[in-house]
């Protein structure tokens, strides 16, 4: 595992001590996000101890860029006390876990082996907080799919739902009696009115209104672009 904060006096007493844990290897001992990308060239972060002091400015924003960093890393956020809303904006932003200043010892190595075996450590009311957040998530998500399923033409809905069965371009125009540049710039249309970038969402948010409006399946094997 890696460490990074910008007090020193935490990162020397912390990785020394995890140091003569059996099992524990310590990678980068970083005082900057800088110092942590120079020592991932050599060897990957598979787990981050982040020690984010009162000083540190929007710790939820440093958590998401180090998750935008390195996408692939448990991070535990160890700082001073927050309440569960600012906890849940940090489990939002990426973090697996988050421990105030005072914790234990043995808390602490307790939460990096349950990170590192891929449990997720926060209280019960920071998880509450968290699915009640996923919860609003998913319907906010729900109804700008549907918002953007009103605005789309006629004809643009007759490309989405091909767009559902998994028709390349070339087969929308072939279905609609349309040229290819025409069934190419209604598939433009239907990505940019509903705010999606890949063909499998729109195929995702077609299929799941229809079924929850009418109970309709697509049958019948997809046909070959």
């Amino acid at each position: 595992m890696s460490i990074l904060g910008e007090v020193r006096v935490f990162l020397d007493a912390v990785s020394s001590r995890l140091a003569r844990e059996d099992g524990m290897e310590i990678g980068a001992v970083a005082g900057s996000i800088r110092e942590l990308l120079a020592a991932a060239r050599t060897r990957p972060v598979e787990l981050l101890l982040v020690h984010l002091g009162e000083e540190t400015p929007q710790p939820a924003e440093v958590v998401w860029d180090l998750k935008t960093l390195f996408p692939h890393t448990r991070i535990i956020v160890a700082g001073c006390k927050r309440n569960e809303l600012e906890i849940v904006k940090l489990v939002e932003g990426g973090a697996s876990a988050y421990l105030e200043h005072d914790t234990s010892y043995q808390v602490l190595l307790q939460t990096i082996r349950d990170v590192f075996e891929a449990r997720t450590s926060c209280s019960l009311g920071v998880l509450g907080h968290v699915a009640r957040r996923m919860t609003e998530l998913a319907a906010a998500r729900q109804d700008a799919d549907q918002c953007g399923l009103k605005r789309l033409s006629s004809r643009e809905v007759e490309v989405a739902r091909l767009m559902a069965l998994g028709l390349s371009n070339r087969l929308i125009a072939k279905r609609l009696k349309i040229r290819p540049p025409t069934a190419k710039n209604h598939v433009h249309s239907v990505l940019h009115k509903l705010m999606v970038k890949r063909r499998w969402e729109i195929g995702r948010t077609t299929l799941m209104r229809r079924r929850r409006e009418t109970g309709w399946r697509p049958n019948g094997p997809m046909e070959e672009a």
